[in-house]
């Protein structure tokens, strides 16, 4: 005796053949009629709410009203065999790239702008300094030296 259902969106659970937990497969007629190409994510629901998706992949040997999943994907649906799941299509969306970004400033201080209670804080890096400059005292050394060596050299020739 056939189980068949009222609305096309309702399909019957049948074992698959293989127990993969990713794919569900269906007839091709099926698929046609509910407007799912091969590899769509089809989202299932079953009983209490429960919900998970896979893949649908076309199968001659499924009959037109059943679809086949694996013991896996049934404890997650709570269904058993010959037990009635509802599905729906989930819509593609474009792949985005994840972008790394620094936080908000809002984030790095507090959330008016002073510094964050209860954290610590890093104390931020602090200028050097400027060299300090020769006095006159070693200023008017080093011009001494200077001029030694200037009449050394001088008085060598």
């Amino acid at each position: 005796m056939k189980k068949t259902t009222k609305a096309a969106n309702r399909l019957v659970v049948e074992e698959a053949a293989m127990d993969d937990v990713s794919v569900c497969p269906l007839h091709p007629a099926t698929m046609d009629r509910l407007s799912i190409y091969q590899g769509d994510v089809v989202l299932l629901k079953g009983n209490r709410c429960r919900d998970t998706v896979c893949l649908a992949l076309p199968d001659e040997e499924c009959p037109e009203h059943a679809l086949r999943i694996g013991r896996a994907t049934r404890s997650n649906l709570q269904v058993r065999l010959a037990d009635v799941v509802f599905r729906a299509r989930v819509p593609r969306r474009p792949v985005r790239r994840a972008r790394a970004r620094p936080p908000r400033r809002r984030h790095r201080r507090g959330p008016r702008g002073g510094p964050r209670r209860g954290v610590p804080q890093a104390p931020l890096p602090r200028r050097l300094p400027p060299a300090p400059l020769p006095t006159a005292i070693q200023h008017h050394k080093q011009m001494a030296e200077k001029l030694l060596q200037f009449k050394s050299i001088m008085h060598a020739n």
